[in-house]
């Protein structure tokens, strides 16, 4: 029986976590699926119930390797993936009961689908998280300039594994995910998006996302890279300007989670420097939504200094709510 989908959970010490999120795998009524867990060398019990796991559950597989990060756990399991379909799931979030029988539902009506976005829910360690079963879902056919808007995650795409050739997880950046699914956006023809949140990501207040708010400045280099691979595989430069303007949301939240002000004017002068790279009208034009764009604009106009800092926080505050 050929592999449908091939299921890649990289895991690095969350021995708190793997087992609830092998779970709600398991738990899927559709069952025609490979389940490859990266152990990236783990120092806690995260192999050991894996493993364990694994002996009860066939289409389970565990394999281990070094510490590499999570660019390399993603690019081992894409080495040894069977599946026609790729589908990406961090060993502490979970999936919903329907998440597989959706695809399939998906699948069925757009039986050329390259790339299916799925939706998500955010809920905080914790706290449990809302798995209602749906008579019907809803599904509809998008473009990549849609595709584009949506949040880089890249547990939300799930891909032909055709569609990564060429494509790989960069190692050793941060914000990874925008590299790989900008090139996508590109690449894939045949999009649909399920507006159902079948996917539970959960935030941690020790996770990459949330840690120290100067280190994310270091999404820059991600972008630069991007810079890089888009001129290689010939990717348009509205695609670039696109993921560029939309990582502008990442940059005010970490922005204003920095304390110090001495700290703040200095990497809104950066991000101003980097920023400035992108024409005004190319940022305008670019496929974003109307509320990146905003703060795209902002930024730009970073130099107003001290009035700028406070119109930012009243601006960010209004876009929540849009």
């Amino acid at each position: 029986m050929n592999t449908k989908y091939t299921i890649i959970v990289p895991a690095y010490n969350v021995e708190k976590y793997i087992e609830e999120c092998l779970i709600s795998i398991a738990k899927q009524t559709y069952t025609q699926y490979e389940c490859l867990i990266i152990d990236d060398g783990s120092t806690d019990k995260t192999g050991e119930i894996a493993q364990n796991f694994c002996k009860y559950h066939d289409n389970f597989l565990y394999f281990k390797k070094e510490n590499g990060g999570l660019s390399d756990a993603r690019n081992f399991g894409m080495n040894l993936a069977k599946g026609e379909y790729i589908v990406f799931i961090d060993s502490d979030d979970l999936i919903s009961k329907q998440f597989f029988e959706s695809l399939e539902l998906c699948l069925f009506n757009y039986p050329d689908s390259e790339l299916i976005l799925v939706n998500f829910l955010k809920f905080r360690d914790g706290i449990k998280y809302p798995d209602k079963l749906k008579k019907r879902i809803d599904i509809q056919a998008i473009t990549s300039k849609q595709l584009i808007r949506s949040p880089s995650f890249t547990w939300m795409r799930i891909a032909k594994k055709s569609l990564y050739a060429q494509i790989t997880f960069p190692k050793g950046y941060i914000y990874e995910d925008v590299v790989v699914s900008t090139l996508l956006s590109y690449r894939a023809n045949n999009i649909v998006e399920i507006k159902d949140k079948l996917y539970f990501y959960r935030k941690r207040d020790n996770s990459i996302t949330t840690s120290s708010p100067e280190n994310q400045f270091k999404l820059f280099d991600s972008i630069e890279l991007l810079k890089n691979r888009c001129i290689e595989l010939n990717v348009p430069k509205i695609y670039y300007d696109t993921a560029f303007v939309n990582m502008a949301n990442s940059i005010v939240i970490s922005l204003l989670r920095i304390k110090s002000n001495k700290i703040f004017f200095e990497k809104l002068k950066y991000s101003w420097s980097k920023y400035s790279t992108i024409g005004l009208f190319s940022g305008i034009i670019c496929y974003s939504s109307l509320r990146f764009k905003i703060l795209f604009i902002l930024i730009k106009l970073g130099w107003f200094g001290v009035p700028f800092y406070y119109v930012l926080k009243l601006i960010t505050k209004v876009l929540k709510k849009l």
